[in-house]
């Protein structure tokens, strides 16, 4: 969750996003971000650290759109829009290939990945999805 769902706030766009980024470190590792802390620890450094561990196997920008995902403040952070444009998500996305062919290669990847005992989602995989699903999402403004 949001640092500012934890302060009283109430959810918004902004904490979509951070729950965005939250969502990609689970699925480039294979666990939620603090996964392997209680409860209140995980409250203290969402509240107190500048973002959560990033995963080092991401490239420079990949983790630049970690970061932007993880801005503290709920102002400044990026908008769905916004991180369409970021250089991690052109990168990877695939405008001229269909969603079923996406579908179809993303399942493919999660079971080659099952077998060989992996994370769930291949980050260039993940990338593509991504850009896909904040094309059609609720969160765009």
């Amino acid at each position: 969750m949001a640092p500012e769902i934890f302060e009283g706030e109430p959810p918004t766009h902004a904490s979509d996003i951070w729950s965005l980024g939250c969502t990609v470190i689970e699925l480039v590792t294979g666990n939620p971000p603090h996964h392997q802390l209680g409860p209140v620890a995980a409250v203290y450094h969402i509240l107190e650290d500048e973002c959560p561990p990033l995963p080092a196997a991401m490239s420079e920008d990949g983790i630049d759109f970690l970061k932007r995902c993880f801005t503290k403040s709920p102002s400044d952070r990026p908008t769905a829009n916004d991180l369409l444009r970021h250089p991690w998500i052109r990168q990877h996305s695939v405008n001229s290939r269909s969603s079923t062919s996406l579908v179809k290669r993303v399942r493919t990847n999660e079971t080659n990945q099952r077998q060989r005992s992996l994370a769930p989602t291949h980050p260039r995989t993940l990338a593509r999805l991504l850009a896909r699903m904040l094309n059609t999402s609720v969160v765009c403004t």
